[in-house]
């Protein structure tokens, strides 16, 4: 998985984030599932900050590490972030790698031996700290832009197509492409409630932005031009990503492509809910939810279109990634994501490297993802996005290896495979070229749970008509149809969904999507060809398509009046769990603070005067958690 280039300078500062160990985790799990349960009394209940801070703050733990880290006087405590729950520290590579029992090296990946960073294989912390610590990050953690997905690249809209379109400006579209009147009118959403402002003060939406990806205000305004749109509500950035805004027209589409994109579709189809451009220039999915968690106001609807291979994503990322996920989705935030645009083999170059290989946040149960179809913009049935036949992108899917299936879908996928004929059942027993042969995991969380369709989409580079495929394209216009429902369950004095995920499942959401039955999940992107493995999409849901495409007006009725009385005439009790498959389990023998205190003052005198002391402790591993000197060996 990993290449090693050697040691790294020991004199070099590197910066690290210790996540302290929160509270009531299993407590604000179990809210959650009765909070997004839309059967349950409690659906919409809301947490406040302060509620979820009196939950989740370890003032212990704050106080061990903290007096451990001022015991050390090479370590700079840089920050402290909301609810005392991560502690950012700068110390040289030498002390780092003395406390943590590792060593640093450059590494890259297998894919992009060129992209190298700073990190270890492994860690470990001092048992004494074990009651108060949850994870060191950034040790051995790989950033995202090492492996995250962009949208294809676009090419121009053909000129007489143009030309033919502005013509006839009553209907605004052209044939063979995506604009947002066709999305308007092929997935029924009712135009003239996005015509009616409404102050959504207390609503607002986000498009996730990275990969020095900027967007134009100028571009915006061409492409409002060209489709006669409105924006009711301001469109801004918060101050982190002001300077990844351009008020002139973008240079080219390596600049401002995907950015553009999102922000066009998804303030073109929910132009009422005021919209944010949230960047991250660096760090990790986890990283940013922490940032968004930490703003005054998180936005309601966030619309994600990056994604890093699963196999990439290491046990301390993935813990406070669901950590932060559950937090935001307390105050009623909704995650949208892209499935990607690589089938089930990944973003992969060849078919020698066809194999299952998920990718995250998608494969994460805490957001909605969205798969990709292919057929409106031709007046045609809708089948899934399938290589250079159909959108030139293939729909991502399949199951998580990360994730154990939560408790909703579990009727669906089981009757997903009990309608698969022989010639139907997925294939396994391959060789992959750059990671250990690793087949599906039937039992993990299956994905994607809707799509839309993600071809031919019109946006704007550059003052001039682009056309572009892939989930990114449709991930926006989900978030968008999300918002809207929002936005109408405002008005009606009702909270946002939330983590909506849960209800498309208990709810049925076959009852307000178009099902899809044809195409499968096998091939690559473009023309590079297709594999044997992968899925096929069948009547109801399937890892290729999830439900299939979301009919607005549909959806909207079954979720506008959820959480009033009229909605929830009964409660059956569900379980809405989303425990994952590796479960780590500490054991450990407690030191006290007082003893902890001397032996985090031996420690630190050792890592200046001579190799590190032996002392007990935890070791956390790329990939897998072990256990190291007295600790029992770690359940998985």
């Amino acid at each position: 998985m990993l290449v090693d280039h050697g040691p790294v300078d020991k004199a070099m500062k590197h910066d690290v984030v210790i996540a302290l160990k929160v509270l009531n985790n299993d407590q604000l799990e179990f809210d959650l599932s009765e909070i997004s349960n839309p059967l349950h009394s409690r659906f919409g209940s809301y947490y406040t900050k302060v509620q979820i801070g009196s939950l989740v703050t370890n003032k212990q733990a704050v106080y061990t590490v903290l007096e451990y880290i001022h015991s050390i006087p090479e370590f700079e405590l840089t920050s402290i972030s909301e609810l005392n729950q991560y502690l950012y520290v700068s110390a040289p590579i030498w002390v780092l790698e003395c406390l943590l029992n590792t060593t640093f090296h450059h590494f890259s990946n297998t894919i992009d031996t060129t992209n190298r960073v700073v990190m270890a294989s492994s860690y470990s912390v001092p048992t004494f700290l074990i009651d108060s610590i949850d994870a060191v990050l950034n040790v051995i953690d790989i950033p995202p832009k090492l492996v995250i997905a962009p949208l294809s690249a676009p090419r121009p809209v053909d000129k007489e197509a143009i030309r033919r379109m502005l013509s006839n400006d009553k209907e605004l579209t052209i044939f063979g492409y995506v604009t947002p009147a066709l999305l308007l009118k092929a997935y029924d959403i009712d135009n003239s409630a996005r015509e009616s402002p409404f102050n959504a003060s207390n609503l607002s939406q986000a498009v996730f932005g990275t990969n020095n990806q900027y967007v134009s205000a100028s571009d915006l305004r061409v492409f409002d031009k060209y489709f006669a749109l409105n924006y009711y509500a301001p469109v801004t950035v918060d101050n982190s990503s002001r300077n990844h805004v351009l008020e002139d027209a973008c240079p080219d589409y390596y600049t401002c492509g995907e950015a553009n994109l999102d922000f066009m579709y998804l303030t073109a189809i929910s132009p009422n809910v005021p919209t944010e451009y949230l960047y991250m220039g660096s760090g990790s999915f986890s990283q940013f939810l922490r940032d968004v968690y930490a703003l005054d106001e998180p936005p309601r609807v966030i619309s994600i279109s990056y994604a890093m291979l699963e196999i990439f994503l290491s046990y301390s990322e993935r813990y406070i990634f669901d950590i932060e996920a559950r937090k935001l989705a307390l105050l009623g935030v909704t995650i949208v994501a892209a499935a990607g645009d690589d089938g089930v083999s990944g973003n992969f170059q060849s078919t020698k490297d066809c194999g299952y290989t998920p990718y995250f946040p998608a494969s994460s149960p805490y957001v909605v993802s969205v798969g990709a179809t292919s057929g409106i913009e031709f007046n045609n049935q809708e089948v899934a996005c399938e290589g250079p036949s159909y959108c030139g992108i293939t729909t991502g899917g399949g199951f998580s290896n990360a994730y154990k299936r939560p408790a909703f879908q579990d009727k669906y996928v089981d009757a997903y495979f009990q309608s698969l004929t022989s010639s139907e059942t997925p294939y396994t027993g391959f060789s992959f070229r750059f990671f250990p042969s690793q087949e599906y995991n039937a039992y993990g969380r299956g994905y994607p749970d809707v799509s839309l369709a993600g071809s031919n989409y019109i946006f704007v580079v550059n003052g001039t008509l682009m056309v572009a495929s892939g989930t990114s394209a449709s991930t926006p216009v989900i978030a968008a149809m999300i918002s809207l429902v929002n936005e109408a369950r405002s008005r009606i004095q009702l909270p946002p969904l939330g983590w909506v995920t849960p209800s498309l499942y208990i709810l049925n959401a076959s009852t307000f999507t178009n099902d899809i039955t044809n195409g499968t999940n096998k091939c690559l992107r473009g023309d590079k060809g297709c594999c044997r493995v992968g899925f096929n999409a069948k009547a109801g849901w399937d890892p290729v398509t999830g439900f299939g495409s979301l009919n607005y007006h549909a959806f909207y009725n079954r979720m506008l009046y959820l959480g009033s009385n009229s909605s929830n005439p009964s409660y059956e009790a569900l379980e809405v769990s989303t425990d994952s498959v590796v479960a780590a389990h500490f054991w450990w023998w407690g030191f006290g603070l007082a003893n902890a205190l001397v032996i985090a003052y031996v420690l630190a005198r050792s890592c200046r005067t001579k190799p590190r002391a032996a002392l007990a402790t935890v070791s956390y591993e790329y990939g897998a958690i072990t256990t190291q000197d007295m600790f029992a060996e770690v359940e998985m």
